[in-house]
């Protein structure tokens, strides 16, 4: 019945043109996006209630824009109804909703990784983090496996591994380990080293230990590292020899 020259400026079309196309509203929807709209301007003038709806507007040689109509019923009549109406240009919105839905997907899918990685691979797997070069390593992520490993539960291990990092290697082999990391990360390679842990109760378990650092700038890095456990294997070896 009536727009001003704001709906023009959304639909590239000049106010002779849009009286022309708008005998129907209709016309200036995307297809699709038509049976939607109407059922929330008819679920409106029923209940005599305001309505938001999304939609795209079509445009003069552009493609079509994502737009929030508010709408307000205004009189009722032989079962027809008249609605004043303000449509906001909601593209920017929309794509950054586009683009905040992608990033939770990504996160998601990096989460299952790595809830896969600690939990669903037979190592025992951990992740620390070094807010400075010679800061402490702060325990982030402890797999399960270093819980079978080690044989005490995930929180009491996060505990005791953020005071001491080596608190179960044993005692022989800390001072060798400490500088088999300190030459690794200084050369920027992958630390592999061989050394006696102690599980609870006293037991001695030999594991093959990997770590990689990786710098996230400012002094910080990550340090992930893999225990695998080799001591049947080491067993066997002494026994053959």
């Amino acid at each position: 019945l009536s727009f001003t020259q704001g709906l023009c400026v959304l639909t590239g079309w000049n106010r002779r043109e849009l009286l022309d196309r708008c005998a129907d509203l209709n016309v200036l929807v995307e297809p699709e996006d038509r049976p939607g709209l109407l059922q929330a301007l008819m679920d409106a003038a029923r209940e005599g209630r305001q309505t938001t709806h999304s939609f795209r507007l079509l445009r003069r040689e552009q493609a079509p824009l994502w737009v929030e109509l508010r709408a307000e019923v205004l009189s009722r009549r032989e079962g027809g109804a008249s609605f004043y109406a303000v449509l906001l240009d909601a593209q920017t919105t929309r794509q950054n909703q586009a683009r905040l839905e992608a990033v939770q997907d990504r996160l998601e899918h990096v989460q299952w990784e790595q809830d896969f990685l600690f939990d669903g691979l037979p190592a025992a797997l951990c992740l620390f983090r070094r807010d400075t070069p010679e800061g402490p390593l702060r325990p982030l992520r402890l797999g399960q496996g270093l819980a079978q490993l080690l044989e005490y539960p995930l929180p009491e291990l996060n505990r005791r591994l953020a005071g001491n990092p080596l608190w179960r290697v044993h005692p022989r082999d800390r001072e060798a380990l400490s500088a088999a990391a300190e030459a690794a990360r200084a050369e920027g390679r992958t630390l592999r080293h061989v050394c006696r842990l102690r599980a609870r109760g006293g037991d001695i378990r030999w594991a093959a230990l990997d770590a990689a650092w990786s710098d996230l700038g400012g002094g910080a890095s990550l340090v992930y590292a893999a225990c695998f456990d080799i001591t049947r294997e080491r067993e066997a070896s002494e026994e053959v020899q």
